[in-house]
């Protein structure tokens, strides 16, 4: 992340126990998760990689970092929720649909790429070929 400032503090919206929250990854969110996994590079790790075979809406993401990331996500809104008390909100029907959520408030906090940004970055690749 090359400019903090840029991440988008915006929230997407996920029923969970019955209950509509607001999940979103801040920057607090982004630190909580590099400590438990020790570099946001090995958190992009757990996300899946989309191959062939499988169906693109097939969210194929470990149970225990669902709950993780689904705390760091929510803890925001309450700093004293922790990681079972988020466990025992979820059932594992209500898995699939979190996990896709996951996946949207990630891209949602991620910052946006200038043109120039691209531009520069697309023409760096290619003076290494």
């Amino acid at each position: 992340m090359s400019d903090l400032k840029a991440i988008k503090n915006q929230g997407v919206k996920v029923n969970i126990g019955g209950e509509e929250k607001v999940f979103k990854f801040d920057l607090n969110a982004f630190a909580l998760l590099e400590e438990e996994y020790g570099s946001l590079d090995e958190l992009n790790k757990i996300f899946p990689k989309k191959d062939e075979d499988e169906c693109e809406n097939k969210v194929q993401i470990k149970i225990k970092d669902i709950r993780k990331l689904l705390w760091a996500g929510l803890i925001h809104a309450d700093e004293r929720l922790t990681e079972r008390a988020v466990g025992s909100l979820l059932s594992l029907t209500d898995m699939n649909e979190v996990a896709k959520k996951i996946g949207v408030a990630f891209m949602a906090a991620m910052p946006e790429v200038s043109e120039d940004e691209k531009q520069a970055k697309t023409e760096g690749t290619q003076g290494k070929n």
